[in-house]
């Protein structure tokens, strides 16, 4: 399974933040494909771990991610992040801010209206934990609102396939059917 912005072959894009960071796994993901990586996880005792044990700069402030100057990062990536966020305009105003002007995020979440959650997957999740449900109709219309153009939508499997549709710029391949939805949004 592949859920890495390694799916965009641009080696233009070099610097990342990854959101909800897993020091073990993410480390050896951003030396692999060569990102000078920061990564923010909210989880104090796991960013301690990470600073600690893997020599990785992690932000456990949230306050403090407002404070990096513009056009800090190429990629913004997060997994399974934003429908635990209650305040979303903020967060895409602050994501187009950190993003270079070539740069791109990658969300990846549940697919709320997929081909499982229409039969009622999911539905359990929104409230407390979820509280919100974003669709990919959602991000193509709110995207667009703070400083993103291109706004490409699929879904799992993350296989090489998938990787091979997005690298040869197939959109219309690309399938919104499965149990996780990518948003994959550029700002210019």
């Amino acid at each position: 399974m592949v859920k890495t912005p390694k799916i965009i072959d641009d080696k233009n894009l070099t610097t990342l933040i990854k959101i909800n960071f897993y020091p073990k796994n993410d480390k050896y993901f951003m030396l692999q494909h060569g990102y000078q990586a920061v990564g923010f996880e909210i989880s104090k005792l796991r960013a301690a771990y990470g600073r600690k044990n893997l020599q990785v700069h992690i932000i456990d402030d949230p306050k403090y991610l407002t404070t990096l100057p513009s056009k800090s990062f190429d990629v913004i990536f997060t997994n399974h992040v934003i429908e635990h966020l209650p305040r979303l305009r903020e967060t895409f105003d602050l994501f187009g801010r950190l993003l270079t002007d070539e740069g791109l995020c990658f969300f990846i979440l549940p697919n709320f209206t997929g081909k499982e959650a229409r039969k009622g997957k999911f539905w359990s999740w929104i409230g407390r934990d979820h509280p919100l449900a974003p669709t990919a109709d959602f991000f193509k219309n709110i995207l667009p609102n703070h400083g993103f153009r291109r706004i490409v939508i699929g879904s799992g499997p993350f296989d090489q396939k998938l990787i091979d549709v997005i690298r040869k710029k197939n959109w219309e391949h690309l399938d919104a059917e499965g149990d996780e939805l990518l948003v994959i949004a550029w700002k210019k």
